[in-house]
């Protein structure tokens, strides 16, 4: 795929996800979604890998399945508000709003990319080309992730005290096995792109388990930094093919010392304890700690377990890179490095 080509979908990618910020509609909200979903298609389609044809056909089917169940959770929203503005409602049947936000939390998991729904996701990055990662991970990720997660804590915190709950402890169970597998999953990678993926997935579940917090946390800028280091050091990983940068961004993602990931991870696990029991952010704790000991092996699996993988044509491309490539890859290597210089008390 041409560079004009990747440029034209990340134009376009920026655009839709500044719609979806500012609608209040459901309908708008939905018909952007799939938008961005298509270029991820299209972008994927054409990415020039060897099974990237075969991933955007999967990634398509799964998509539209998801599309339907996303129209009934919705229908489900009208049926108990009356209404299709999710920031201005009124809820007329709390049984009806219950399901819906069932069916939202799925829907989250499953956009997200986290576990159990996260085979599309490590689909989508095996195949995809350094233009397509940025378009999916950088901008569509980190955009719907936020938007996801804001809107699934404003619809709990709308629920009675028990229906609130049963979906936190829904939440908290996609969250935590979510999370242990993800780490686990990093055992048996002989890739090193595939240790990026599932340490995105087990993230991206850590992430989910905030929308059963208040309004405050699910809005702040913890939650932001999280995601945009997260999120940074995962594209980072991914698109670039110098061992010592790929090495850099993988003790961002495990969260080593003085570097963006662990101070993201520190500022909203304090922030964790703010509002969650203490035995539940443990949990949480187990995977990231089993992430310090086992990162010795991760580190040495780029240098030595991806051999094969390294003589792929598509590792060692001799292509120069676009400027504009050259230029996300330096903003990602310099936020991963300097944002652990972030104050704790931003």
């Amino acid at each position: 795929m041409g560079r004009f080509v990747q440029f034209f979908f990340i134009l376009v990618s920026v655009a839709i996800s500044y719609g979806l910020i500012m609608t209040n509609d459901f309908c708008s909200w939905i018909f952007l979604l799939e938008i961005m979903a298509v270029v991820e298609y299209s972008s994927l389609y054409f990415s020039d890998q060897m099974y990237s044809k075969d991933a955007a056909i999967k990634h398509i089917i799964l998509h539209i399945t998801m599309l339907l169940f996303c129209l009934i959770s919705v229908g489900l929203f009208y049926a108990s508000t009356h209404s299709l503005d999710f920031m201005q409602y009124k809820i007329y049947n709390q049984e009806i709003f219950l399901i819906f936000v069932s069916m939202y939390v799925i829907y989250t998991v499953f956009k997200l990319g986290a576990f159990p729904f996260h085979s599309w996701s490590v689909n989508f990055c095996s195949n995809a080309n350094e233009g397509t990662i940025i378009n999916g991970l950088l901008i569509n990720r980190l955009v719907v992730a936020y938007i996801l997660i804001n809107l699934g804590q404003k619809f709990i915190m709308r629920l009675q005290p028990d229906s609130q709950l049963l979906i936190k402890n829904i939440v908290y169970i996609f969250a935590v096995s979510g999370t242990f597998y993800g780490y686990f999953m990093t055992i048996v990678q002989k890739k090193y792109k595939n240790i990026f993926i599932y340490l995105l997935v087990a993230h991206m579940s850590t992430i989910i388990y905030i929308m059963s917090f208040n309004q405050e946390l699910s809005n702040s800028k913890e939650l932001i930094f999280y995601l945009v280091a997260v999120v940074c050091a995962a594209t980072g990983g991914l698109i670039v093919r110098n061992k010592l940068l790929v090495t850099i961004f993988l003790i961002s993602m495990i969260g080593f010392p003085l570097t963006a990931g662990f101070s993201a991870k520190l500022l909203l696990f304090v922030s964790y304890f703010k509002f969650t029991p203490e035995f539940d952010v443990f949990l949480l704790f187990l995977p990231l700690m089993f992430g310090y000991v086992h990162s010795l092996k991760l580190i040495n699996g780029v240098y030595y377990l991806d051999e094969n993988h390294q003589k792929h044509k598509n590792f060692d491309n001799i292509k120069a890179d676009s400027v504009l490539l050259k230029i996300i890859k330096t903003i990602l290597v310099l936020f991963v490095v300097f944002g652990g210089l972030v104050p704790f008390n931003i």
